[in-house]
């Protein structure tokens, strides 16, 4: 019995949101989106997705409050920050807040490997 894996994707760009869904789905996963942080929270809640693709800079709720507050939910999904942004302090706080990977928009292709070797465990 197989059971799809769901991503949750957070973005508050409808465009970005569609894209990654897109290249999310060739690979088999179910996707839910949010476009912002707490309504990333709530959806985690209700969904519990196996993986997050959250965003940083979000209107009501910023993706690193909400990776924190994903994180006091469940220890084991993996959070996955999606940003433009380069920035060293972000990249920290985004790991004390319980991220498991930062990646790029701009190296977005990354992100098939990414969860090609999440699916695998």
């Amino acid at each position: 019995m197989a059971t799809h894996m769901k991503v949750l994707i957070v973005d508050n760009n409808k465009s970005m949101r569609e894209f990654i869904k897109e290249m999310v789905c060739h690979l088999g996963y179910e996707t839910i989106e949010a476009s912002n942080g707490l309504m990333a929270v709530d959806n985690f809640f209700f969904h519990k997705p196996e993986v997050v693709l959250m965003d940083i800079k979000m209107d009501v709720m910023d993706g690193i409050e909400a990776a924190r507050l994903i994180r006091k939910i469940s220890s084991s999904v993996k959070i996955i920050m999606v940003t433009d942004y380069n920035e060293e302090s972000l990249k920290l706080k985004a790991f004390k807040a319980g991220a498991n990977d930062y990646l790029l928009k701009e190296d977005l292709l990354r992100l098939k490997n990414i969860l090609s070797v999440n699916n695998a465990n």
